[in-house]
C-alpha cells in the first residue's frame, strides 16, 4: 500500500491481497443477498462448451434499464471507501470447487478490484505462460485483491479447480478509475460563451486555477482591453467591469492542460463502454 507524508493511506500497489477488507459478517449477508437476487446466468465459450460456474455482467448498458440494490450498494460503498469511480462490473457465482477460471487476462482497460465473499478459494497469478512465476494467495470471505491495467497487460491469472471446497464462493469484480483518484481532482465553474455556467472537474494541481476563480472562457484570443473579439466585431456580452459575478476573462489557449482536458469533457459528455468479461 502505499501512503502519504502524513501516514494517510493514498494508494495501492500495483497488485495487493488486503485480507479482511470487509467485516466478515457484512461479507456474509452480501453473499446470500447476491445467491438471492441476481439472475445468474450460464452461458458459453466460443468453442460452444459451457463456462464452468454461473455469471452476471452489471455494466453501464445494463443499468439503463435495470438496477439491483444489492450491486448498487456495492458499487457506493467501492467509490467511498476507495475514493474513485466504478466502470462495470462483473459477477462469478463459483458453485463448489468444481467451478473454475482459466489462466486469463480480462478485457477491460481499468483498474481491477475483486471482492470475495463466500467459501475461501485459491487465487493465482503468474505472468503470462511463464508457469514458474505463478505466486498464489488465498482469497476469504470479505478479501479484497486489486491490481492495475498494466499488471493485466503483463500477467495472467485463475480461479483453479479443487475437490476439497464444497461450498460456494462469489466474486465480484468491479472495474473502476485508479483508487483514490478522487483526491487528484478538483471542482471549479466557468462561463462558457455559448454554454453558460459549466461544473469542470480537473485533475492537477489545485494552484493552476485558484479556488475562488470563477472565470469566463472565450472560444478566440481576445483584445488587451477585451474591447473586441479580433477584427472590428464588439463584443456580444458585458465588459468583465460590469458583470463581476463572471469573474476574469480567459483566453482558452492560456488555460493549464488539466484545466483544458475537464472543460472539454463537460462540454463533449463521455461515456465508458465494455466488450468481455472479467474474472477473478
Amino acid at each position: 500500500m502505499k501512503y502519504d507524508q502524513d501516514g494517510i493511506l493514498c494508494g495501492f500497489d500495483d497488485f495487493e491481497h488486503i485480507p479482511g477488507f470487509m467485516e466478515p459478517d457484512d461479507a456474509s449477508e452480501y453473499f446470500q443477498r447476491m445467491t438471492d437476487e441476481i439472475p445468474w446466468q450460464e452461458v458459453t465459450w466460443r468453442t460452444g462448451r459451457p463456462l464452468p460456474r454461473l455469471v452476471f455482467r452489471y455494466g453501464e448498458f445494463e443499468r439503463q434499464f435495470r438496477t439491483y440494490e444489492v450491486l448498487e450498494e456495492l458499487i457506493a460503498y467501492i467509490e467511498a471507501v476507495l475514493e474513485t469511480d466504478v466502470l462495470s462490473v462483473w459477477c462469478n457465482l463459483y458453485r463448489n470447487g468444481e467451478d473454475y477460471t482459466p489462466y486469463h487476462q480480462d478485457n477491460y482497460d481499468a483498474h481491477a478490484v475483486t471482492m470475495s465473499f463466500g467459501a475461501p478459494r485459491k487465487f493465482s497469478i503468474r505472468k503470462a505462460g511463464k508457469a514458474k512465476t505463478r505466486k498464489d494467495y488465498h482469497l476469504s470471505n470479505g478479501d479484497l485483491f486489486y491490481f492495475t491495467p498494466e499488471i493485466n497487460k503483463e500477467y495472467e491469472h485463475t480461479i483453479p479447480k479443487t475437490k476439497r471446497v464444497k461450498e460456494a464462493r462469489i466474486s465480484v469484480v468491479f472495474f473502476t478509475d485508479e483508487p483514490y483518484s478522487h483526491r487528484k481532482r478538483h471542482f471549479r465553474h466557468i462561463n462558457l460563451l455559448g454554454f453558460g455556467r459549466i461544473p469542470v472537474w480537473f485533475e492537477g494541481p489545485e494552484s493552476q486555477f485558484p479556488e475562488d476563480a470563477v472565470a469566463t472562457i472565450l472560444p478566440m484570443p481576445i483584445g488587451e482591453n477585451y474591447g473586441s473579439l479580433g477584427g472590428n466585431n464588439p463584443p456580444s456580452f458585458p465588459l468583465a467591469s460590469t458583470r463581476p459575478d463572471f469573474g476574469s476573462f480567459v483566453d482558452v489557449d492560456t488555460l493549464p492542460e488539466p484545466i483544458l482536458q475537464g472543460l472539454m469533457q463537460a462540454i463533449m459528455g463521455g461515456g465508458s463502454s465494455e466488450e468481455d468479461e472479467g474474472d477473478g
